[in-house]
Order: structure tokens, then C-alpha cells, then sequence
């Protein structure tokens, strides 16, 4: 990474197989339909289970981490955090959606996925957040929007995805990783302590820079594009 220190703008074996399983499917009543998806390379049908819930007890700090579905954070003035979950999954599998974490201790707010059963399903987040919180998100591939958020310190890694924040009030602290994917920031205030990596991808950055800012963000991209730019807001808490 580097510190910016300034303002800166075959054949047939193939075929025989089909036939089988085609026979197959022909012989046991019900499979027909399930074969010719596979066969067609079509995925398996999905059943999508939405809940949203509102945290009751105080929250000062979030970790979420999702798996394959998409974060979506917003920053709000309500006093409580509300969580809205959509999990896909394989039906024709059987049995229940796959098991979600939900807990809070000491103020710290924890949703995860421990994991999906054959890579089968995803798992997203939709969080409307009180202003003045830690926000770790984690996206197994998914992508990372957020906007109009108030928050003091902010991590992000999307593991390829897209990364895409807006926020409301200047945070104190910016970490992102996308291994690939696009970081765009769009940030009031200034100037900020810059370290960035895009490994030879795009960059744009049209905030000031000084490298003895109270403010920092730090990105890291493995060749994603990157744009960093200045909001109209204002500078939101006093660093």
C-alpha cells in the first residue's frame, strides 16, 4: 500500500449417460422435472424466507457477515437497530433454512451465517443503523452498499464484490478490501490520513490528503477500480 500525502483529484460416453438417467426419470413417477433441470444446467429451484426484526437492546457496534447475498447498510435516526434477513436455499433439498446467528453482548451486535449445507444458498442483510456506531461487515462475495451513514469506524471486506459507502457524517476510520471488486467512497469533510492499494486498478481520489489527519481510510482493492470522493455534508462529529 501506498500513503497519499497531498490532495489529488466428449462424445459419446456423454450421451449414453443422458440416456439413463433419462430412463431413469421416465420409470420413477416425480423425477422428471427435477433430471431435466440438471440436465439443462438449470439451478435448482429456490425458496426465499424474508424476516425482518428490530434489536431491542442498545447497540454500540455490528459485525455482520453474510454469505453469497448482498449488505445493505442505511444510516437512521431511530435509537434501535432493524435487521431485515433473506436467505435462499435449495427446497427440493429438504428440511429448514439454514441456521442464522443472532446475539449481542456488551452492546456488540452479531449476525452471522455459520455456514450454507452444498454451497446451496445465500444469505444477505438489510440493517438500518443508529448513528455513532463500529460497523464490521463481511460479504462472502456478495456486495456492500450503504448510505447516508453515520458511523465512527468502519471495516469492509466483500472478498470480490462491489463496496460502494456514502456516508452522512465524517467517520474517524475507513478500512476496505475487495479482493477485486470496486471501493467507492464518497466521504464530507477532510482532510483524511490516505493509504490506498488498487495493485494497478483505476483510482480516483478527490478528497484532501494529509498524512497527520485525525481521520484515516485505508482501501485495498487487488486491481478493483477505485473513487473516493467529497460529499456536500458536513463534517458531522468533531474529530
Amino acid at each position: 500500500m501506498r500513503a497519499i500525502t497531498g490532495s489529488a483529484a466428449p462424445g459419446r460416453w456423454v450421451w449414453a449417460l443422458s440416456g439413463l438417467v433419462t430412463a431413469l426419470a421416465l420409470a420413477v413417477p416425480g423425477t422428471r422435472v427435477i433430471v431435466a433441470a440438471w440436465n439443462t444446467g438449470q439451478p435448482p429451484p429456490q425458496e426465499t424466507v424474508t424476516r425482518t426484526l428490530t434489536v431491542p437492546q442498545p447497540v454500540t457496534s455490528v459485525l455482520v457477515q453474510s454469505f453469497g447475498g448482498p449488505v445493505q447498510l442505511t444510516g437512521g435516526s431511530a435509537t434501535r437497530v432493524l435487521v431485515t434477513e433473506t436467505i435462499s436455499y435449495d427446497k427440493l433439498a429438504g428440511g429448514p433454512p439454514p441456521p442464522l446467528t443472532r446475539s449481542v453482548s456488551g452492546g456488540h451486535l452479531t449476525l452471522a451465517v455459520p455456514g450454507c449445507p452444498a454451497d446451496d444458498c445465500t444469505v444477505g442483510f438489510a440493517l438500518t443503523l443508529p448513528p455513532g456506531l463500529a460497523v464490521t461487515a463481511v460479504t462472502d462475495g456478495g456486495a456492500l452498499t450503504a448510505r447516508n451513514l453515520d458511523a465512527t469506524t468502519v471495516t469492509v471486506i466483500t472478498d470480490g464484490g462491489n463496496a460502494q459507502i456514502a456516508f452522512a457524517a465524517a467517520p474517524d476510520s475507513v478500512t476496505a478490501s475487495t479482493f477485486g471488486g470496486l471501493v467507492e467512497l464518497t466521504v464530507p469533510g477532510g482532510p483524511y490520513a490516505l493509504t490506498i492499494d488498487t495493485d494497478g486498478g483505476p483510482e480516483s481520489v478527490g478528497i484532501a490528503a494529509s498524512p497527520g489527519a485525525p481521520r484515516s481510510i485505508t482501501v485495498s482493492t487487488g486491481g478493483g477500480p477505485l473513487s473516493i470522493a467529497e460529499s456536500g455534508a458536513g463534517a458531522g462529529r468533531p474529530a
